[in-house]
């Protein structure tokens, strides 16, 4: 840090003078991320997570990790190294947008935050280290005196340094943001063209060609402009012009009768060894009329065209004449058909499937049409050459008892498509030329674009390196004041000035007088009747330990107007009263609705001390926020859940009243859910936990209505049901048993049809009783229009 002159120091009083304004009060919004602090491991924000805002009360019972919470709002300053990786959503403004992210230990906003809880005391009050030498005493508060003013007002500099750095360093680097904004709107709308224009033509320019492309492509050398203008002519010819596609090479492997052949000459030379009629032998037609008319006479004597006998002998003779190896040979012969066929149809699919002459380059056109001729002629005789073999097998079927042989003339026996698989080649290797051509031609066409667009974007690079200067300038001028400011003690008062106030508040919350500050060596030290006060209570160690805090925040030359104080669970060991008097305090001071604090965070696990807040959290014009801290999974996997409440309506806001209410509220709508609802939940909570809380509120409202029998559950509901003896008694023994409930041999139901009876008589037993208590009990919880179903008739 360099040795600040007067002159500097001047300059540092005019800048606070100069830039004092400051965009709205920065405040703690959200703690995003935790990566490992304590029970917070790889810890996120809950899905329903919502802004913190100026007073933000945290329900958490002992043990779910509240006070570590505290300790990150606090900005943990015992890991200078933020070795938690803890991640803040920062408010800078009153707009919704006006945030930034805070992800380590230097930001400015942490110098503000002040936490008040176990730590603070441990190691700020020593209640009982002097005790054998005068009593419990603190440190006093610090005190420079006017010899520090000259301090004070560096500091001041200082701080109105950083917080105009902070606002100038947010313009700039929203300008230049902005400007790298244009600068790739230019490079996308240059990417989006070239592959409009280009993409048809080259790979290069395909769907996912982007400005990143563009980016990359303008920081190499490009092609002076003189060469691509003697090209262009002919480069957007090429571009514009049309290249024929690739053919796909033509395959007539498969037209060939190889294998069939040989096949085909077998069978024709195989003979039938069965004993043939004379009658039928060389007239295939008769033999097939007789072999089709031997199934249709099968269960008939007589002959249906001539009505003959038809004997078991003449029978006899036509099937050793029609044996099993003339049934082979035949169903051969019918299979080598088909396939003969099914090879003819082949060869005229492919020969409807050739290549049109309008695929190949215009002039190879004439010489394609002479070969395509002569492949075609050759599938014509193909074609023909297997009609041939058919007729010859068809032949064969009628004569069955003598051998047949191919005719040696059948030509040709496959196609030869040589010649156009060369065509083809031909075509293909000046296709393959030319698309090479077009692509050439299309990255000349992309760098006189590209030609276009360096003057523009050179002018936003300039810009954006004049910000990126200005930005680490304000930069170092942060440093630099953050540096001043821890280097520069705080300004702070007389101690004896503070001694009037402490006296005050320590009467004034715990309503007596004994206790008082006297200060002497630079200590407090506190007093009872005068004498050196001995072995202070848990309470008054709390309450002085409180009242310590909320002097300091202003005892330090601070503006307390802009501090987040952090208050974890100041109620430890105070009775109702005591508690009371804390919130009274915590609110006189420090409300920051009224502007006395920049923002509040108090956590408590006791359900009285936040009751005491419930009317702040409810004023429907205030900034404020309702959480509960609870702990989920077990052992190793046991981790924190902050899940923010509507603390202004709904049901959620019944936590904020009394016992009574909220176990008022947890009979009704068991009960009505129970009546209403297909799930069993409900009627296992009757059988389980609510006749509990019923005996509770009943308990509560037999104390109000008969205070003298309100320790006697049974004798109170007979005076109030004096009429109804047998409701007294059913609804006093299911309230006995099942709030107590212990093992049973015989079993008691799960489901006890019961238990919505004895409950609808408890709320009967409170509207006879006492009518427009029960209908105001409806109408808070939002039941008016139900509260008939509660009752019996």
């Amino acid at each position: 840090m360099p040795h600040i002159t007067g002159a500097a120091l001047s300059s540092w009083i005019l800048l606070f003078t100069l830039f004092t304004r400051f965009r709205g009060p920065p405040l703690i919004k959200r703690v995003t991320r935790v990566k490992d602090f304590r029970c917070f491991q790889g810890w996120r924000q809950h899905n329903n997570a919502v802004d913190f805002e100026k007073l933000n009360l945290i329900y958490a019972p002992n043990g779910t990790g509240k006070s570590t919470f505290a300790e990150l709002i606090n900005g943990v300053p015992d890991d200078p190294a933020w070795s938690h990786g803890m991640r803040v959503k920062v408010g800078t403004g009153d707009a919704p947008d006006a945030t930034e992210t805070v992800e380590g230990p230097g930001h400015w906003i942490w110098d503000d935050v002040r936490l008040f809880g176990a730590e603070y005391v441990r190691r700020n009050l020593r209640f009982d280290a002097h005790e054998g030498e005068g009593g419990a005493d603190a440190d006093a508060l610090l005190y420079l005196g006017r010899p520090t003013i000259e301090q004070q007002e560096r500091r001041d500099a200082a701080q109105a340094g950083l917080e105009r750095a902070s606002a100038e360093l947010e313009d700039l680097r929203k300008k230049r943001a902005s400007v790298e904004r244009k600068r790739d709107r230019l490079c996308t709308e240059l990417g989006s063209r070239a592959h409009r224009e280009l993409g048809p033509v080259s790979g290069r320019f395909s769907r996912g060609f982007n400005r990143n492309h563009v980016k990359r492509a303008l920081k190499a050398p490009l092609t002076p402009q003189e060469e691509l203008d003697a090209a262009r002519d002919r480069d957007r010819s090429l571009i514009a012009g049309s290249a024929p596609d690739p053919i796909s090479p033509v395959n007539a492997r498969g037209l060939a009768i190889g294998e069939l052949e040989g096949h085909v000459v077998a069978l024709l030379a195989r003979t039938v060894a069965s004993e043939a009629l004379d009658a039928l032998i060389g007239r295939p037609e008769h033999e097939a009329w007789v072999r089709e008319g031997g199934s249709l006479h099968a269960d008939r004597d007589t002959c249906l065209f001539c009505e003959g006998q038809i004997t078991d002998g003449r029978r006899a003779r036509l099937e050793r004449h029609f044996d099993e190896g003339y049934a082979r040979l035949l169903a051969e012969l019918d299979d080598a058909v088909a396939q003969t066929r099914l090879l003819r149809s082949q060869a005229e699919h492919f020969a409807s499937a050739l290549p049109h002459r309008t695929q190949f380059f215009e002039d190879m056109r004439e010489d394609y049409d002479e070969t395509c001729k002569e492949v075609e002629s050759a599938v014509t005789a193909f074609q023909n050459g297997l009609d041939r073999v058919v007729e010859v097998l068809e032949r064969k079927r009628g004569e069955m008892f003598a051998p047949l042989a191919l005719p040696s003339d059948i030509a040709p026996r496959a196609v030869d498509t040589a010649g156009l698989g060369r065509m083809i080649d031909d075509h293909n290797a000046r296709t393959d030329s030319i698309a090479d051509e077009r692509a050439r031609a299309a990255d000349r066409e992309f760098e006189r674009m590209l030609h276009g667009l360096v003057g523009p974007v050179s002018d936003h690079d300039g810009e954006v390196s004049k910000l990126t200067r200005l930005i680490q300038e304000q930069e170092r001028t942060l440093d630099e004041c953050r540096e001043l400011l821890r280097e520069t003690p705080r300004l702070g008062h007389d101690p004896e000035y503070f001694l009037t106030e402490l006296n005050r508040d320590i009467s004034s919350l715990l309503r007596r007088s004994d206790l008082r500050f006297v200060h002497s060596d630079g200590r407090y030290r506190v007093l009872r009747h005068d004498r050196p006060a001995r072995h202070l209570s848990e309470g008054e160690r709390t309450a002085i330990a409180l009242i310590y805090f909320l002097t300091s925040l202003v005892g330090e030359g601070r503006s307390l107007e802009k501090t987040v104080v952090i208050v974890d669970d100041p109620v430890s060991s105070l009775d109702d009263h005591l508690m009371f008097g804390v919130y009274s305090m915590l609110i006189a001071k420090l409300d920051p609705d009224a502007g006395l604090c920049r923002q509040l965070f108090v956590l408590t696990h006791n359900t009285v001390f936040l009751r005491h807040w419930g009317k702040d959290l409810k004023r429907k014009d205030s900034s404020t926020t309702l959480h509960m801290m609870k702990s989920v999974g077990e052992g190793a996997d046991r981790a924190p859940v902050l899940v923010p409440l509507d603390a202004k309506r709904g049901r959620e806001s019944v936590i904020l009243e009394t016992e009574y209410l909220l176990l008022f509220h947890s009979v009704t709508h068991n009960l009505l859910e129970a009546i209403d609802g297909t799930s069993l939940d409900a009627d296992l909570r009757l059988a389980t936990s609510v006749p509990n809380d019923a005996r509770k509120m009943l308990e509560h409202f037999l104390q109000f209505r008969v205070p003298e029998k309100g320790g006697n559950l049974t004798e109170a509901v007979e005076e109030l049901l004096p009429g109804k003896r047998d409701l007294a008694r059913e609804l006093t023994r299911f309230l006995h048993s099942n709030s107590h409930r212990t093992p049973d041999a015989v079993g008691k139901p799960i489901l006890d049809a019961a238990a919505t009876h004895v409950l609808k008589g408890v709320f009967t037993l409170i509207r006879d009783t006492d009518p427009k208590h029960f209908e105001g009990m409806c109408t808070r919880l939002g039941m008016a229009d139900r509260r008939h179903r509660l009752t019996l008739a």
